[in-house]
């Protein structure tokens, strides 16, 4: 048993990945301490060790890149682990440092960091570019020093691969501990669902408004959203028919999941999206709903290989009601295609295939 910490300064500490995911499943094996900034009172749950580096959490991303970083970096080396395993591109430089001293390091790379900068909007397009530039030459250089790369997305494993990193594909596939059998029989309400950390114009909600307006379909929304979201959906939805939950638990989302027909994933073919699967549509599928995904290569050869929903443009909003509306209009072939997602999710698109994964390049570290 090997004593392995965790460290993240920018997820919750109950992050699907970083904790449900990961840190349950390396506690099955091996000694784990999962490292937040949130603030939170420490704690154990299933196992992990759970433990706040700072007393508050940071009031600014400049704060959480300076001194919580720092904290982060004393109280992991405190923890004298076999294995420090971090989330975060912010934390690359404690990273680098811990394999200063000869520590084993592995870099969790969600996402493209260059491509989540110029996805975002607190910063004229020029300077996001060049801030993009910036983090992704930084990201690359430092990442060289790491012990491991996991990476969870086949582009990104191939990218590290390329500069010389010892890479390993652990997808974000659901666990279907969390998401039990649907029923095939069971009643769906004729509505649209979507989930996820953002809602914001790049994940379609321009698109999703005018769905609900033209098909008369309500639409579900779960997620963090600024004020310009709540404005569209005030402007837009004169029918009344966009909920709006926010960040809400598990268990309140795959109570809509599973009672919903119609699962949406119409994000813009911008940024990570273009290269990386989208959780919604594994979990979508986890949860015998159908899928109504953007017409993006790599998710159209997910929809097709489970014949798991439709495609669409997701900028044309005629396309996107009519999938909608065809799905509304045909119900037991929108069962149908949400029961050919649960299968693959079963077989072949589930967590458990990847957890073998990651144990195995823990293996491989300790030696």
């Amino acid at each position: 048993m090997a004593e392995v910490c965790i460290m993240t300064t920018v997820h919750r500490r109950y992050d699907t990945r970083v904790f449900s995911k990961e840190a349950r499943s390396l506690a099955k094996v091996h000694s784990v301490t999962l490292l937040t900034a949130d603030g939170l009172p420490e704690e154990t749950v299933d196992g992990v060790r759970i433990r706040s580096v700072v007393d508050e959490k940071p009031r600014s991303r400049v704060e959480r890149m300076t001194r919580t970083a720092l904290a982060m970096y004393r109280a992991a080396l405190a923890q004298r682990a076999d294995i420090y395993h971090f989330h975060d591109p912010e934390l690359l430089p404690v990273g680098v440092r811990l394999r200063r001293r000869g520590k084993t390091v592995i870099y969790d790379v969600h996402e493209s960091i260059s491509d989540t900068v110029t996805d975002r909007d607190y910063l004229p397009m020029p300077l996001l570019k060049a801030l993009a530039f910036a983090s992704g030459r930084a990201d690359l250089a430092m990442s060289k020093k790491m012990s491991a790369i996991v990476a969870v997305t086949p582009f990104l494993t191939k990218r590290y691969a390329d500069l010389g990193c010892k890479a390993v594909l652990v997808c974000n596939f659901p666990d279907l501990a969390d998401f039990p059998p649907p029923s095939e029989t069971a009643e769906r309400e004729k509505c649209m669902v979507c989930s996820g950390a953002r809602v914001d114009y790049s994940r379609g909600i321009v698109e999703m408004i005018e769905c609900a307006q033209r098909t008369g379909l309500p639409l579900h929304l779960f997620g963090k959203m600024h004020d310009a979201m709540y404005r569209e959906i005030e402007n837009r939805d004169k029918k009344g028919l966009v909920r709006v939950y926010g960040l809400v638990s598990q268990e309140e989302v795959l109570k809509a999941l599973y009672s919903s027909l119609i699962g949406m994933v119409v994000e813009y073919p911008t940024g990570n999206a273009v290269n990386a699967y989208c959780v919604k549509t594994f979990e979508y599928m986890a949860s015998g709903i159908a899928v109504v995904s953007s017409d993006i290569p790599l998710w159209r050869e997910l929809v097709e290989e489970t014949g798991c929903g439709l495609c669409v443009e997701p900028t044309d909003i005629d396309a996107v009601a009519d999938a909608v509306g065809y799905l509304a209009g045909h119900p037991e072939e929108a069962r149908r295609m949400g029961m050919n997602g649960r299968r693959w999710a079963e077989s072949k698109y589930n967590w458990a295939s990847e957890e073998k994964k990651l144990l195995a390049l823990y293996r491989e570290l300790i030696g």
